[in-house]
Order: structure tokens, then sequence, then C-alpha cells
């Protein structure tokens, strides 16, 4: 069964922290972190 959705997306950072709050601020997303490396991102509905 098709979602349309995308479910898994990579994006390279040198600057997580700065990463994370341009994609914050510019798409409303949300980050949740698993670890040292590993972010779920979460998208507004």
């Amino acid at each position: 069964m098709e979602s349309n959705k995308i479910n898994y997306v990579e994006l390279p950072a040198r600057d997580l922290a700065l990463n994370k709050a341009f994609f914050s601020k510019v798409f409303g997303w949300g980050f949740k972190d698993y670890g040292r490396s590993i972010r779920l991102l979460k998208t507004p509905v």
C-alpha cells in the first residue's frame, strides 16, 4: 500500500545544531535524537 509520503531521508551535515535550527525555522520540522548520529524527523501534519 502506498502512502505517498517520504519515510526515509539522509541530510548530511557538519553542524547538526545549525541544521536542526534551520529546518525547524523554515519548515516547522521537529527532531528527536537517538544516540550520537541518528535523528528522527517530525514534520507538521
